[in-house]
């Protein structure tokens, strides 16, 4: 009895002590550790996420709730270790500034060149009309410059103009024999929620003035973006007109000047769904997969014969088909008769989309390949073990990338 009872005495101390460990971590102080600072920064984020997800009605503040939830935590009280914060707010400003660098790359020089004029005077004037406005914010409130470009960073929920004035004001400060200057965090993180706030309540202003259908507006925009990214489709089609009989597969596309791919073929009475190659004889009663514009495609279904319902010519079986990614430098600049991926692997491309998220049809691609552009590609089960193609790189994010983009 005596025994359990300094067991039960030492467990006890054990979870006073746990206990007492995570309110001090949970406790604001003036002073906080590296570890706390940890805890408070995760929970800070945990919140502003979890409080992001809620909607009122189709409203949500999204990501931007992480700096709603910063605000409420750094009112309670709570504040990071000065050496951890500056490291944090670098670490933070880097990633941001990398990740949009990632994201608009690979698209950045061939817009600069299609309507690069435009975007530059627009950002120009935006930046222009946005310090003139500053500068008569300095002018007439008072207020002190660094105070005024925090101010126009929130107000236009510009961080990396924030981190920009910081180290300006950190360089000053340090070449002026250590002047004080103002944080511009602080006027930046009061002027941040209304930047936020203030665009949503303004585009539920705008369509309620301007009566705008959301859902209309949606679907007129993926149609004109259809248009211009010039997508194609596939159709099934059964060969039952005289006309088609007995012609190879390049006198058919020569007929339509190889506007559209023939990616695959079933016999009838078959159940093997090949790629045909040009040599390849269409037979009475084959079902071919067409691949091209609407419009061409519908022109060849009209000479072969009628759309088809066999389900049996997408089989995955024979055929494995692969979304691969413009990496390896072998491949830049290269055309894909060049690659002839089809002679060297028994792959056929049968669709090209560039970094403007422009389709290509391999019939009338007719220009030299880029780094990031994705090929549709289809081959036999027999080359599944090609894993490391001309056109790709081995490194892992391509190869995370192609086990999301399969199918």
């Amino acid at each position: 009895m005596t025994a359990f009872f300094f067991i039960f005495l030492f467990i006890s101390k054990i979870y006073i002590i746990m206990i007492s460990e995570i309110l001090k971590l949970l406790s604001p102080t003036e002073n906080p550790d590296v570890g706390q600072s940890l805890v408070i920064l995760l929970l800070t984020i945990s919140c502003g996420i979890f409080i992001g997800r809620i909607h009122i009605g189709k409203v949500s503040l999204g990501i931007a709730a992480v700096m709603f939830s910063g605000l409420l935590f750094g009112h309670l009280g709570y504040s990071l270790d000065t050496n951890s914060l500056k490291f944090l707010r670098e670490l933070g400003l880097i990633l941001f500034v990398y990740a949009i660098g990632i994201q608009v790359g690979p698209s950045f020089f061939s817009s600069l060149k299609k309507e690069g004029l435009k975007f530059n005077l627009l950002s120009v004037g935006t930046v222009l009309l946005g310090g003139l406005v500053t500068y008569i914010i300095f002018k007439v409130s008072g207020q002190s410059i660094e105070h005024s470009v925090g101010l126009m960073s929130g107000a236009v929920t510009n961080t990396p103009g924030l981190g920009a004035a910081k180290s300006t004001i950190a360089e000053m400060s340090s070449t002026m024999g250590g002047k004080d200057f103002g944080d511009p965090a602080i006027p930046y993180a009061i002027a941040y929620p209304f930047g936020v706030l203030g665009i949503i309540f303004m585009l539920i202003i705008t369509k309620s003035v301007l009566k705008i259908d959301i859902q209309k507006e949606h679907d007129a925009f993926e149609s004109k973006i259809d248009k211009i990214h010039n997508h194609p489709t596939s159709v099934k089609c059964r060969v039952v007109k005289e006309q088609a009989f007995g012609i190879t597969l390049n006198e058919l596309l020569n007929k339509f000047d190889h506007s559209v791919i023939i990616s695959r073929l079933k016999h009838s009475g078959s159940e093997i769904v090949y790629s045909p190659d040009l040599e390849t004889v269409i037979q009475e009663r084959d079902v071919i997969m067409i691949v091209g514009q609407k419009e061409n495609v519908d022109k060849v279904v009209e000479f072969v014969g009628r759309p088809s319902s066999d389900i049996m010519v997408e089989s995955t079986v024979d055929i494995l088909t692969k979304t691969l990614i413009v990496t390896k430098d072998s491949a830049v600049h290269k055309s894909l008769s060049d690659l002839a991926l089809y002679n060297r692997y028994d792959m056929k491309v049968t669709r090209v989309l560039d970094r403007e998220w422009n389709f290509w049809l391999l019939g009338l691609l007719n220009c030299s390949l880029e780094t990031d552009w994705w090929l549709l590609a289809i081959n036999g089960p027999w080359n599944k073990q090609n894993k490391s193609l001309e056109i790709q790189k081995n490194d892992y994010l391509s190869r995370i990338s192609c086990l999301f983009l399969e199918g």
